[in-house]
């Protein structure tokens, strides 16, 4: 049986990361899955399934991948990332089975698929879209089938992010100066009790500063304690392959300046994961983004919701708007009833969760 922390294999193993699309499915009970790999081009970079059979995947790969599969084709255009996506809603049946897809690929190699459901990351310019299909006879996916691939969204975010990390670097420090290169961040490589074992050059300016971040006796830290708790604790469950409720966090800076966003991500290396810093001017488009495009929020309530991540209190977001505290609640109120939430400390840790 399959559980979510064995999806981390696949970050450092090639054989592991061609059996994610399956192990992902078994987790949310799809018969199938599909995991393709989009450059900013929009061209499929490298793909992987389950399930169908090899002349099945050439006839896609040759044929299908791109405009002619309607599946993802709406998926993409849904607008919606970091969460499961009903493309059973956006195609019906009717015009499913009008498609190419459905009669020159699925009918044509004799498959019965007919239900999927998919979601969509984005990062640097490249998206991966994951998407899970079944049988017509097993009925569409349901809540409960997409609130199990919500519950990996993460995961699998931080798995194709680690892996865009260290992709083509073999050694340790290779992989670390590759990551600094690639992406212009600070990395650093820690154990589970956040020790430092190596850290690229920028990265030790960073530390070395002391501007919000530092090393302690040899440690990495941050000075708000709470953070620091919450940052052992995702480095905790990341080396231990356990689900992480929390996977990025912000450190304020005695400088004034914006706080470093600090991710924690899987290494390949054992008993280690990595941490990747970076100023977060550029959170606040991205969260605003998400608030937009997966929970549909109007433009009030994405302003007052980044309001909220900041740690503005309800009274100072009404001052600064020159408007009624009582306006203000109700926009926090429509905010927490369209992300699904109950209090601010959700809403809080809900974008907190988010790569």
């Amino acid at each position: 049986m399959v559980k979510p922390g064995d999806l981390y294999e696949a970050i450092g193993d090639d054989e592991a990361y061609a059996q994610l699309p399956a192990m992902a499915a078994e987790l949310i009970g799809a018969r199938s899955g599909n995991i393709q790999h989009m450059t900013r081009a929009g061209s499929i970079a490298d793909q992987h399934f389950s399930y169908f059979d090899s002349t099945m995947v050439h006839d896609y790969a040759a044929r299908f991948s791109g405009e002619l599969d309607i599946w993802t084709q709406a998926g993409l255009a849904s607008g919606i990332v970091n969460r499961a996506i009903p493309v059973d809603s956006l195609v019906s049946e009717d015009a499913f089975r009008a498609s190419p897809m459905w009669n020159d690929f699925f009918r044509f190699h004799g498959d019965d698929t007919g239900h999927s459901i998919g979601l969509v990351h984005r990062f640097d310019g490249t998206t991966m879209a994951t998407s899970f299909h079944r049988a017509w006879s097993a009925g569409p996916f349901s809540r409960l089938e997409a609130a199990r691939l919500d519950a990996i969204s993460t995961d699998l975010h931080r798995i194709y992010r680690a892996r865009d990390l260290i992709r083509g670097h073999a050694q340790k420090s290779a992989r670390l100066a590759g990551m600094l290169d690639a992406h212009q961040d600070c990395v650093l490589l820690v154990d589970a009790k956040l020790r430092l074992v190596e850290a690229s050059p920028s990265a030790m300016q960073v530390l070395l500063a002391g501007d919000g971040v530092a090393l302690r006796q040899g440690h990495f830290t941050v000075a708000d304690l709470a953070v620091l708790r919450g940052i052992r604790q995702a480095v905790a469950n990341t080396v231990n392959r356990h689900a992480n409720a929390r996977a990025t966090f912000l450190a304020s800076r005695p400088s004034g300046k914006a706080p470093w966003r600090i991710m924690v991500l899987p290494s390949v290396d054992v008993g280690h994961c990595c941490l990747l810093l970076s100023p977060s001017e550029r959170d606040a488009a991205r969260q605003a983004s998400w608030m937009r495009e997966s929970y549909s929020l109007t433009r009030a309530e994405t302003g007052i919701g980044l309001q909220l991540l900041a740690g503005w209190t309800v009274e100072d977001i009404a001052s600064t708007r020159s408007t009624s505290v009582a306006t203000v609640r109700t926009h926090v109120r429509h905010i927490l009833e369209k992300t699904g939430v109950h209090r601010i400390a959700g809403f809080i840790a809900l974008f907190g969760s988010l790569p």
